[in-house]
């Protein structure tokens, strides 16, 4: 397994703060000489911002704020990136703890200030933390990916997707939260021209008091059931 094999599935990671010291360091490091990797945290971070979910933060080590600035921050500058949309969900973890400044350091945006911004947002308990659960493709849309993000208490949820076929005018996506074999609708989007969507997420009841949640091709403005072909699924137990 070489380096780039290796660091990449720490990425999810890397971008909440939430791998030991020794490997943010190495992601890190690895990331001021790999352009692909580098790319998919800008495009991790507009999507984070896009939510405005912002989770408590880590008391990271007193010099480690230091060290990453510098193995990061000048390589970061000399580039200018358009961050790829593709692959970039596929090995996400159900982890939310921290949106680490020190990546947002890495990416070129306000260092110092994002840090005490970070470092002075009020704590939220553990059952605020979010979770960010994969949506898998199925042979109907098979290069798409995306995840659901949901609060600790399921009553607050996003869906984003990337890579997911664009519709004619008089078709959407939507959303289906599955529970006992009935299947409530979750949210109803459109993608743009490279197939990327984001919607909040409406349920009477929490998300995860349903078992799954699956995407499918609906009539624009939504059906109340499903009726046609499903790209996308999950389990949410």
């Amino acid at each position: 397994m070489n380096k780039h094999d290796r660091i990449h599935p720490l990425l999810p990671e890397f971008i909440f703060g939430t791998l030991p010291e020794a490997d943010m360091l190495a992601v890190a490091d690895h990331i001021t000489d790999c352009d692909i990797c580098r790319a998919e945290l800008q495009a991790y971070q507009a999507i984070v911002d896009d939510l405005a979910l912002l989770g408590p933060v880590a008391a990271p080590a007193p010099d480690l704020e230091k060290r990453l600035m510098a193995r990061v921050q000048p390589p970061v500058a000399r580039h200018s990136i358009t961050p790829p949309r593709g692959r970039l969900w596929q090995r996400i973890q159900p982890v939310w703890a921290v949106i680490s400044s020190l990546l947002i350091i890495g990416l070129g945006i306000s260092t110092l200030n994002l840090w005490q911004q970070l470092h002075a947002a009020p704590a939220i308990e553990p059952d605020d933390h979010m979770q960010a659960i994969p949506l898998l493709s199925t042979n109907k849309a098979l290069h798409a990916s995306g995840f659901i993000l949901v609060s600790g208490d399921g009553h607050r949820g996003a869906v984003v997707v990337d890579d997911l076929p664009p519709l004619s005018t008089d078709q959407q996506y939507q959303l289906w939260l599955d529970r006992d074999g009935q299947d409530t609708s979750g949210a109803v989007f459109s993608v743009d021209d490279e197939g990327y969507g984001l919607s909040w997420i409406t349920a009477p009841d929490s998300i995860f008091s349903y078992t799954t949640a699956g995407v499918s091709i609906e009539p624009a403005g939504g059906s109340p059931d499903p009726t046609g072909d499903q790209v996308m699924s999950c389990s949410l137990k």
